[in-house]
């Protein structure tokens, strides 16, 4: 969807909620803005939710992060969720931020919305907050301090450990990449491809 004209993503996003599809994570890249692409989607439907998965903390500050939450919230009640991460060092400081220790500053960002000053309408209820979480100290951050989290490009297995950090009570919301294809062998090279992409990464690399 991220390469889609507006025309074309409003129309497949509502086909999308006719098919009886519950929420559209989007992500967040060098493409459109995640909260003006979940106002494009949101717009576009009438009751599936958005998620962003994710709104990279680096390159906006945590009351435009909050706020935009918060306006989202507001214009489409009980139907926006925030998902937020900390990204990948090679791409956050290509744009001209300064990537250092994810851990303490996502803990730090999130103590920065808390208090984030809003001049605007409130929403009923604020955005629930989803993490961005791969290694055990960010799902206990999750837990702590969030609605959940959203693993992206891990094993099978981190399911159940991801689970047993978070407890019963958080969402818990793993990317699962799909290849269309009528075989097996079919599927193993755009299948590659997706993988090194990702493996390029440190993070994914670690996990």
């Amino acid at each position: 969807m991220a390469y889609l004209p507006t025309r074309d993503l409003r129309r497949a996003v509502a086909e999308i909620e006719e098919m009886g599809f519950g929420t559209i994570w989007i992500g967040e890249s060098i493409g459109r803005e995640a909260f003006a692409a979940s106002a494009i989607i949101l717009a576009a439907t009438r009751q599936i939710k958005v998620a962003t998965g994710i709104a990279n903390i680096w390159v906006r500050d945590a009351t435009a992060m909050m706020n935009g939450g918060r306006a989202l919230a507001e214009a489409w009640p009980d139907r926006f969720i925030l998902g937020i991460g900390v990204s990948h060092q090679p791409l956050v400081n290509a744009r001209g931020h300064q990537y250092d220790r994810p851990l303490a500053a996502m803990r730090q960002y999130l103590d920065l919305m808390e208090r984030a000053p809003y001049r605007g309408p409130e929403p009923d209820r604020p955005p629930p907050i989803v993490l961005a979480a791969l290694g055990p100290k960010m799902l206990e951050l999750a837990r702590e301090r969030a609605a959940g989290a959203h693993p992206y490009c891990v094993p099978v297995e981190h399911t159940a450990e991801a689970r047993g950090i978070l407890g019963a009570d958080r969402l818990l919301a793993p990317e699962q990449a799909v290849v269309f294809a009528k075989t097996r062998e079919a599927a193993r090279g755009p299948g590659d491809v997706y993988m090194r992409t990702y493996l390029s990464l440190q993070n994914y690399r670690q996990n």
